[in-house]
């Protein structure tokens, strides 16, 4: 067990995010001691946790070796950006039915039923249809509909790249690191959130004084912007083919490893 990665990851995250979300609502924001302390200590603690991955553990939490798969990291900086927006979404879309719009609790939440069974047929089908679609196109899909639900205040855009994540995420690591498959694509999801929902905050605290309906507004144009950048990372340093029946992992390493014996 990586113990000391575990603390230093988990420690180093929390005080980075405590001192985002934070950061809009402390005295001095950004100039209050406790905020940038905060700050500077998860930054330190998450390059130590660095460290201790790449040089000290045996086993590491998160082996760096899974960023050498061709188009992990460009896909995964998409994610962070392509995720977040749920959160930034279904957080700030409910304050503004019931804040600006009026609506009671009882009703906001009968209006978010299409939503939720929006999202089970978009999961559902996003299953059926990778053998047939690419995942390029529906990484496209998904920052198009990212950018759609931020202006039109309708679509739930994240079921689909959720799928195209996981089948990614398993198909290119093997058998022994399933179980780190299923966790990173669900670390990514709540990290995604947490973060950029305290940059979602900072922009409602800061533009407060146009109105609550502006700055609703200003967080709605902050996770458009947030879509662009995750369709311009995945269109432009990201490709998925569709889903097949292929080599697994393992076999793909032991072919390697019998070549070069």
């Amino acid at each position: 067990m990586d113990w000391l990665g575990s603390l230093t990851s988990s420690s180093g995250l929390i005080f980075l995010i405590f001192s985002i979300t934070d950061s809009g609502h402390a005295p001095d924001r950004w100039a209050t001691p406790y905020i940038y302390v905060c700050l500077i200590l998860g930054l330190l603690l998450l390059l130590l946790a660095f460290y201790i991955e790449w040089k000290v553990a045996l086993q590491p939490l998160l082996p760096l070796s899974i960023f050498q798969i061709k188009y992990m990291k460009p896909f995964i900086l998409g994610l962070l950006f392509a995720y977040g927006t749920l959160g930034i979404y279904v957080l700030y879309a409910t304050l503004y039915i019931e804040n600006i719009m009026g609506v009671g609790p009882l009703r906001t939440v009968a209006w978010y039923v299409p939503f939720g069974l929006g999202g089970c047929i978009l999961a559902t089908l996003g299953g059926y249809v990778l053998h047939k679609i690419s995942g390029t196109i529906m990484m496209f899909i998904t920052g198009v509909a990212i950018m759609l639900d931020s202006l039109l205040f309708a679509l739930a855009p994240v079921d689909l790249i959720f799928n195209v994540a996981n089948i990614f995420f398993s198909t290119n690591l093997p058998e022994r690191q399933q179980g780190l498959a299923g966790a990173l694509s669900n670390m990514l999801l709540q990290l995604s959130i947490a973060i950029l929902l305290g940059f979602a905050d900072i922009v409602s605290t800061y533009t407060a004084d146009q109105g609550q309906r502006q700055s609703y507004k200003n967080v709605f144009w902050f996770e458009l912007a947030c879509g662009g950048v995750a369709l311009v990372v995945f269109m432009g340093f990201v490709r998925i083919e569709k889903a097949k029946s292929d080599l697994t992992a393992d076999e793909k390493e032991k072919r390697v490893l019998s070549v070069r014996v």
